[in-house]
């Protein structure tokens, strides 16, 4: 197959503040990033050669240059080509997500950044499966989202919270966001999506339960306050899958 007119793939890298750095920077300017670990990845990982263009990100902007070297084994040097402030996907959407195993609920973070949720709020329900763990945890977690977000190029990437319990989430809520929870009971989603589409809701909330589900008075307590419940598929999904399809449906077909 002839590929010489395929696009070659680009790479972004998450620098924080990398908006600061290049403020007073415009095109064709050229700037040195001292930073040992982004100096490895380019000259060792990805092997991006002079010339060859990449991108830097930050939470407001991301920058596109074009390499023009490396040196000492920490500087990375390029050329300027083009500034962007990052845009949010609309409309914009919280996601609810239980404490899982560590496993599941790392591949959910992962998945939920690269499909665009604004806000990942974790939730303690009476089946969480684990604790929330020490700040050492929550960094771990932030780098899974940031590779999340390098590899899918969602550069106005989430927020994690830190996790609360049921009903200080309803609380927090407003009457001017939707909110959905994705149950194997729940009406049509093809259905659920329309009506939303037809209201043209700015805020939506996604909620997905713990593995072995929520427990009824919980369900009576999401009820009670205004969530819509909604079916995913004819079958039974891992809380980590569901959180994978539901976001994926509704930045899909709204």
């Amino acid at each position: 197959m002839n590929t010489s007119n395929q696009s070659k793939h680009e790479f972004a890298f998450y620098i924080e503040d990398i908006s600061s750095i290049c403020k007073s920077l415009s095109q064709g300017d050229e700037l040195h990033i001292d930073n040992k670990q982004l100096f490895h990845r380019i000259e060792n990982i990805v092997r991006l050669k002079p010339g060859e263009s990449y991108t830097l990100f930050d939470r407001l902007e991301h920058i596109k240059l074009c390499l023009t070297g490396t040196k000492k084994k920490r500087d990375v040097i390029g050329s300027i080509l083009q500034k962007e402030k990052n845009e949010r996907l609309k409309p914009n959407i919280t996601f609810i997500l239980p404490l899982l195993k560590r496993e599941h609920f790392e591949h959910a973070l992962y998945s939920l950044v690269e499909l665009g949720a604004q806000t990942i709020q974790p939730i303690m329900v009476q089946k969480s499966q684990k604790k929330w763990d020490t700040q050492r945890t929550y960094a771990r977690y932030i780098n899974i989202m940031i590779t999340a977000a390098e590899q899918s190029k969602t550069f106005a990437f989430a927020h994690l919270n830190h996790p609360i319990k049921l009903e200080a989430l309803c609380a927090k809520l407003h009457a001017e966001e939707k909110k959905i929870f994705f149950d194997p009971n729940g009406q049509n989603l093809y259905q659920t999506i329309e009506k939303i589409k037809s209201s043209s809701y700015d805020k939506i909330v996604l909620m997905i339960g713990p593995e072995g589900d929520l427990l009824e008075d919980e369900k009576k307590f999401l009820r009670d306050n205004n969530f819509i419940f909604c079916k995913l598929t004819p079958t039974i999904l891992r809380s980590f899958q569901a959180a994978t399809v539901g976001l994926g449906a509704f930045r899909s077909l709204l």
